[in-house]
């Protein structure tokens, strides 16, 4: 970032070296796409942390539009991953049995590798959403619209947290990334409370009770992977 440069995963090398596993049917299909894509995810946070220090070489109407092209692939990439999942029954809602789950209902797994894509998808989608609400150049009714994309992102992170505790130390790898992604989205202390006792939970195996998650450490994280 200071140098700069574009991050290695964002180059034609590593879009070569994916390209090269060529196609899979059904959902390892849909998440190479996932994963391909999201090897911008870099240019863009350079881009943005280059434009947030004024630096005039970044317009953010250059970054508004690369931004708002890979938004567009990942809408298309959400479509075919719910018609799959939900089609499929990879992925079931079920009323939740718990009284202090964040959401009445929660996802009920039968896939693991359509949870991790659902994760996946939340991480990057949330992402390129945070850059886009950031841009002058976006107008209040897009903010709204991406806003809304956020929030129904969280909703489906919150719906693993079940499967996931029951599932640690590696039930979903992707899911502490996730739930850093949507604590800022919590708009009520419960809600946060509850996304860093999940985080702590999950972590348990390898944290000490010293270095349990905190308010300061998640948005830290999170805002750093924007940047």
């Amino acid at each position: 970032m200071a140098e700069r440069k574009d991050c290695f995963l964002a180059s034609d090398e590593w879009a070569s070296a994916l390209d090269m596993r060529g196609p899979t049917p059904g959902l390892k299909l849909i998440y190479f796409r996932l994963m391909r894509s999201m090897t911008l995810w870099p240019t863009l946070v350079r881009a943005n942390s280059i434009l947030s220090f004024g630096d005039a070489t970044t317009e953010p109407i250059v970054l508004s539009q690369k931004a708002y092209e890979v938004w567009g692939e990942l809408q298309q990439i959400n479509q075919e991953l719910n018609k799959l999942v939900y089609g499929q029954g990879l992925l079931q809602e079920i009323p939740s049995r718990r009284l202090n789950d964040l959401l009445p209902t929660i996802f009920k797994v039968r896939e693991t590798m359509a949870a991790m894509a659902v994760c996946h998808y939340a991480i990057f989608s949330i992402a390129v959403c945070q850059i886009l609400i950031s841009l002058s150049t976006t107008t209040p009714e897009e903010i709204l619209m991406l806003e809304s994309d956020i929030h129904q992102q969280c909703h489906r992170v919150w719906m693993l947290i079940e499967h996931s505790k029951l599932h640690k130390p590696l039930g979903l790898p992707a899911m502490q990334a996730a739930l850093i992604f949507t604590y800022e989205w919590a708009h009520d202390w419960v809600t946060k409370q509850k996304i860093l006792e999940t985080l702590n939970d999950l972590d348990s195996f390898r944290k000490k009770e010293d270095e349990l998650w905190e308010e300061d450490e998640v948005l830290y994280i999170a805002r750093s992977l924007l940047g």
